[in-house]
Order: C-alpha cells, then sequence, then structure tokens
C-alpha cells in the first residue's frame, strides 16, 4: 500500500482559514503561515472564504445591533418607571389642605424633570416649555420640532 506522505511545510487550511475568518488579512496569514501571499489568495479565492467572512460579519453585526436594541429598551423601561415613581412622589409632596409655596415649587421642580425625561424617553419631544406661576396650575406644554 502506498502512503502519501504530508510535506510538513505544508500548511494547515483550517487554522490559517480559522484566522482569516476571525478577521486577519492574506498578507498576515501569509507572514504568519510562511507562506506567498499569492497562496494565500488561492486558498481564499477557491474556499469562497471571502464570502463566508462577510457572513459572518454580517451575523456578528446584525447579534450587536439587537443587543444594544434590548440593552436600550431595558434602560429605558427601568428609567420610566423610576419617573413614573418620581411624580407619584412629587404629587404626594403638597397637602391639598395646607400647600406650601416652597412646596408647591419643589413638587414643580421635580415633575417638571421627570416629564422632560419620560418625553425624552419616548422621543417625542425636544423641548418642554413650562408654566408654574401662581395664576395657573403647573402646565407642561410639548414642542415638537
Amino acid at each position: 500500500m502506498s502512503e502519501v506522505k504530508r510535506n510538513s511545510r505544508t500548511p494547515n487550511k483550517a487554522r490559517i482559514k480559522r484566522d482569516y475568518l476571525a478577521g486577519m488579512t492574506p498578507a498576515e496569514l501569509a507572514k504568519k503561515y510562511h507562506l506567498r501571499p499569492n497562496q494565500v489568495h488561492n486558498f481564499v479565492r477557491r474556499g469562497k472564504w471571502a464570502e463566508e467572512r462577510e457572513q459572518l460579519v454580517a451575523k456578528v453585526a446584525q447579534s450587536v445591533v439587537q443587543s444594544e436594541v434590548e440593552a436600550i429598551t431595558a434602560m429605558k423601561e427601568m428609567e420610566r418607571k423610576d419617573m413614573y415613581q418620581l411624580l407619584e412622589y412629587a404629587r404626594s409632596m403638597v397637602d391639598p389642605n395646607k400647600p406650601s409655596a416652597f412646596k408647591v415649587k419643589a413638587a414643580s421642580d421635580v415633575m417638571k424633570t421627570a416629564y422632560e425625561r419620560l418625553y425624552k424617553s419616548f422621543g417625542i419631544a425636544d423641548k418642554l416649555s413650562h408654566s408654574t406661576s401662581p395664576d395657573e396650575p403647573f402646565v407642561t406644554k410639548v414642542i415638537f420640532e
């Protein structure tokens, strides 16, 4: 039985492909594996590694974007919950039977901040206009741009 001897200098294509898919350039691979650049380019072209790497990059990018969207959504939900609690606290600050100017002003400031953050978390307003004059109740006007 004839036995084919593998030249120990023959590169392991699986390792080269793994490094290529991990982002190494053909020039870097040629240097690392002591090959001619044309050899690496031939491996890439014949094995259709470039298409495989493009698909892998797209899949990773999609996964990263999805993770970021999920993280942002979770953060916005937590922030909204905190702002709703802050609004409830502001409403409880003022006793309707004994309103004091200081408590009304403090509650108004807290509510202004909470409403600004809520509107911004929903992406519906760039600017908010508030009226806290003694003649008018607390009013928030949303200004769209």
